[in-house]
């Protein structure tokens, strides 16, 4: 185990990882296929009401 697996990360990595997933999100917003995937009609069945009566 190395050393520097044990220290807690300094603010400026913990900015630049904030930073980095705003940027992904970003990306994934401007996506066409994302686009795409949330105006796509689906094909989904209702669940019904469980059963009140024994599965035996």
């Amino acid at each position: 185990m190395s050393s520097t697996a044990c220290l807690k990360p300094t603010a400026w990595e913990i900015i630049d990882a904030i930073i980095h997933e705003w940027h992904e999100s970003a990306v994934a917003i401007a996506s066409p296929e994302l686009a795409a995937a949330f105006s796509a009609e689906t094909d989904e069945i209702p669940l019904k009401s469980p059963s009140t009566q024994s599965a035996v």
